[in-house]
């Protein structure tokens, strides 16, 4: 018999059977402590929820596990990774519209480097990786400062 839960199934249902089942232990006189039943909880995820299993067991004492802080991680990564896969599978399904030989224009775009208009600092050459004037750090990729303002400068 397996004592884990299903991992293809959702968690919530899941969780509230093993509630039921505390419950009525309790009822006869088989409590589970809230320690013990935050072990069991744990000890219970599916196997994919392994890293998980390890973060909340390195994050402190195993006798200061709460069940209702593991039913809470468990449910969010359940949750975090529904949505990784749903943007994921939009994404597979969305069409491809290839740009190749449309020329974007730039008559109203600004460069952030120097102010003229009709380019961007990507297309700007002659910047190099540090300004001259002010030692700061340019970004390598965009030739720009905008992208490095809350990185620390080289000295």
């Amino acid at each position: 018999m397996d004592s884990r839960l299903d991992g293809t199934q959702p968690l919530a249902p899941q969780f509230a059977k093993l509630n039921e089942a505390r419950i009525n232990l309790a009822k006869v006189a088989m409590g589970i402590t809230d320690n013990q039943y935050a072990l069991i909880l744990l000890c219970a995820l599916p196997t994919s929820f392994e890293a998980l299993q390890s973060i909340v067991l390195a994050s402190g004492p195993a006798g200061t596990l709460l069940a209702e802080d593991i039913v809470t991680c468990a449910i969010n990564e359940e949750g975090c990774r529904s949505l990784n896969s749903t943007s994921l599978s939009a994404h597979n399904k969305a069409p491809i519209k290839s740009t190749a030989g449309k020329k974007k224009d730039h008559s109203t775009l600004t460069c952030h480097s120097c102010q003229k208009k009709g380019h961007t600092s990507v297309r700007l050459g002659r910047h190099s990786r540090h300004s001259r004037a002010s030692g700061t750090l340019w970004n390598t990729r965009n030739a720009c400062p905008v992208l490095q303002m809350h990185q620390p400068q080289l000295l």
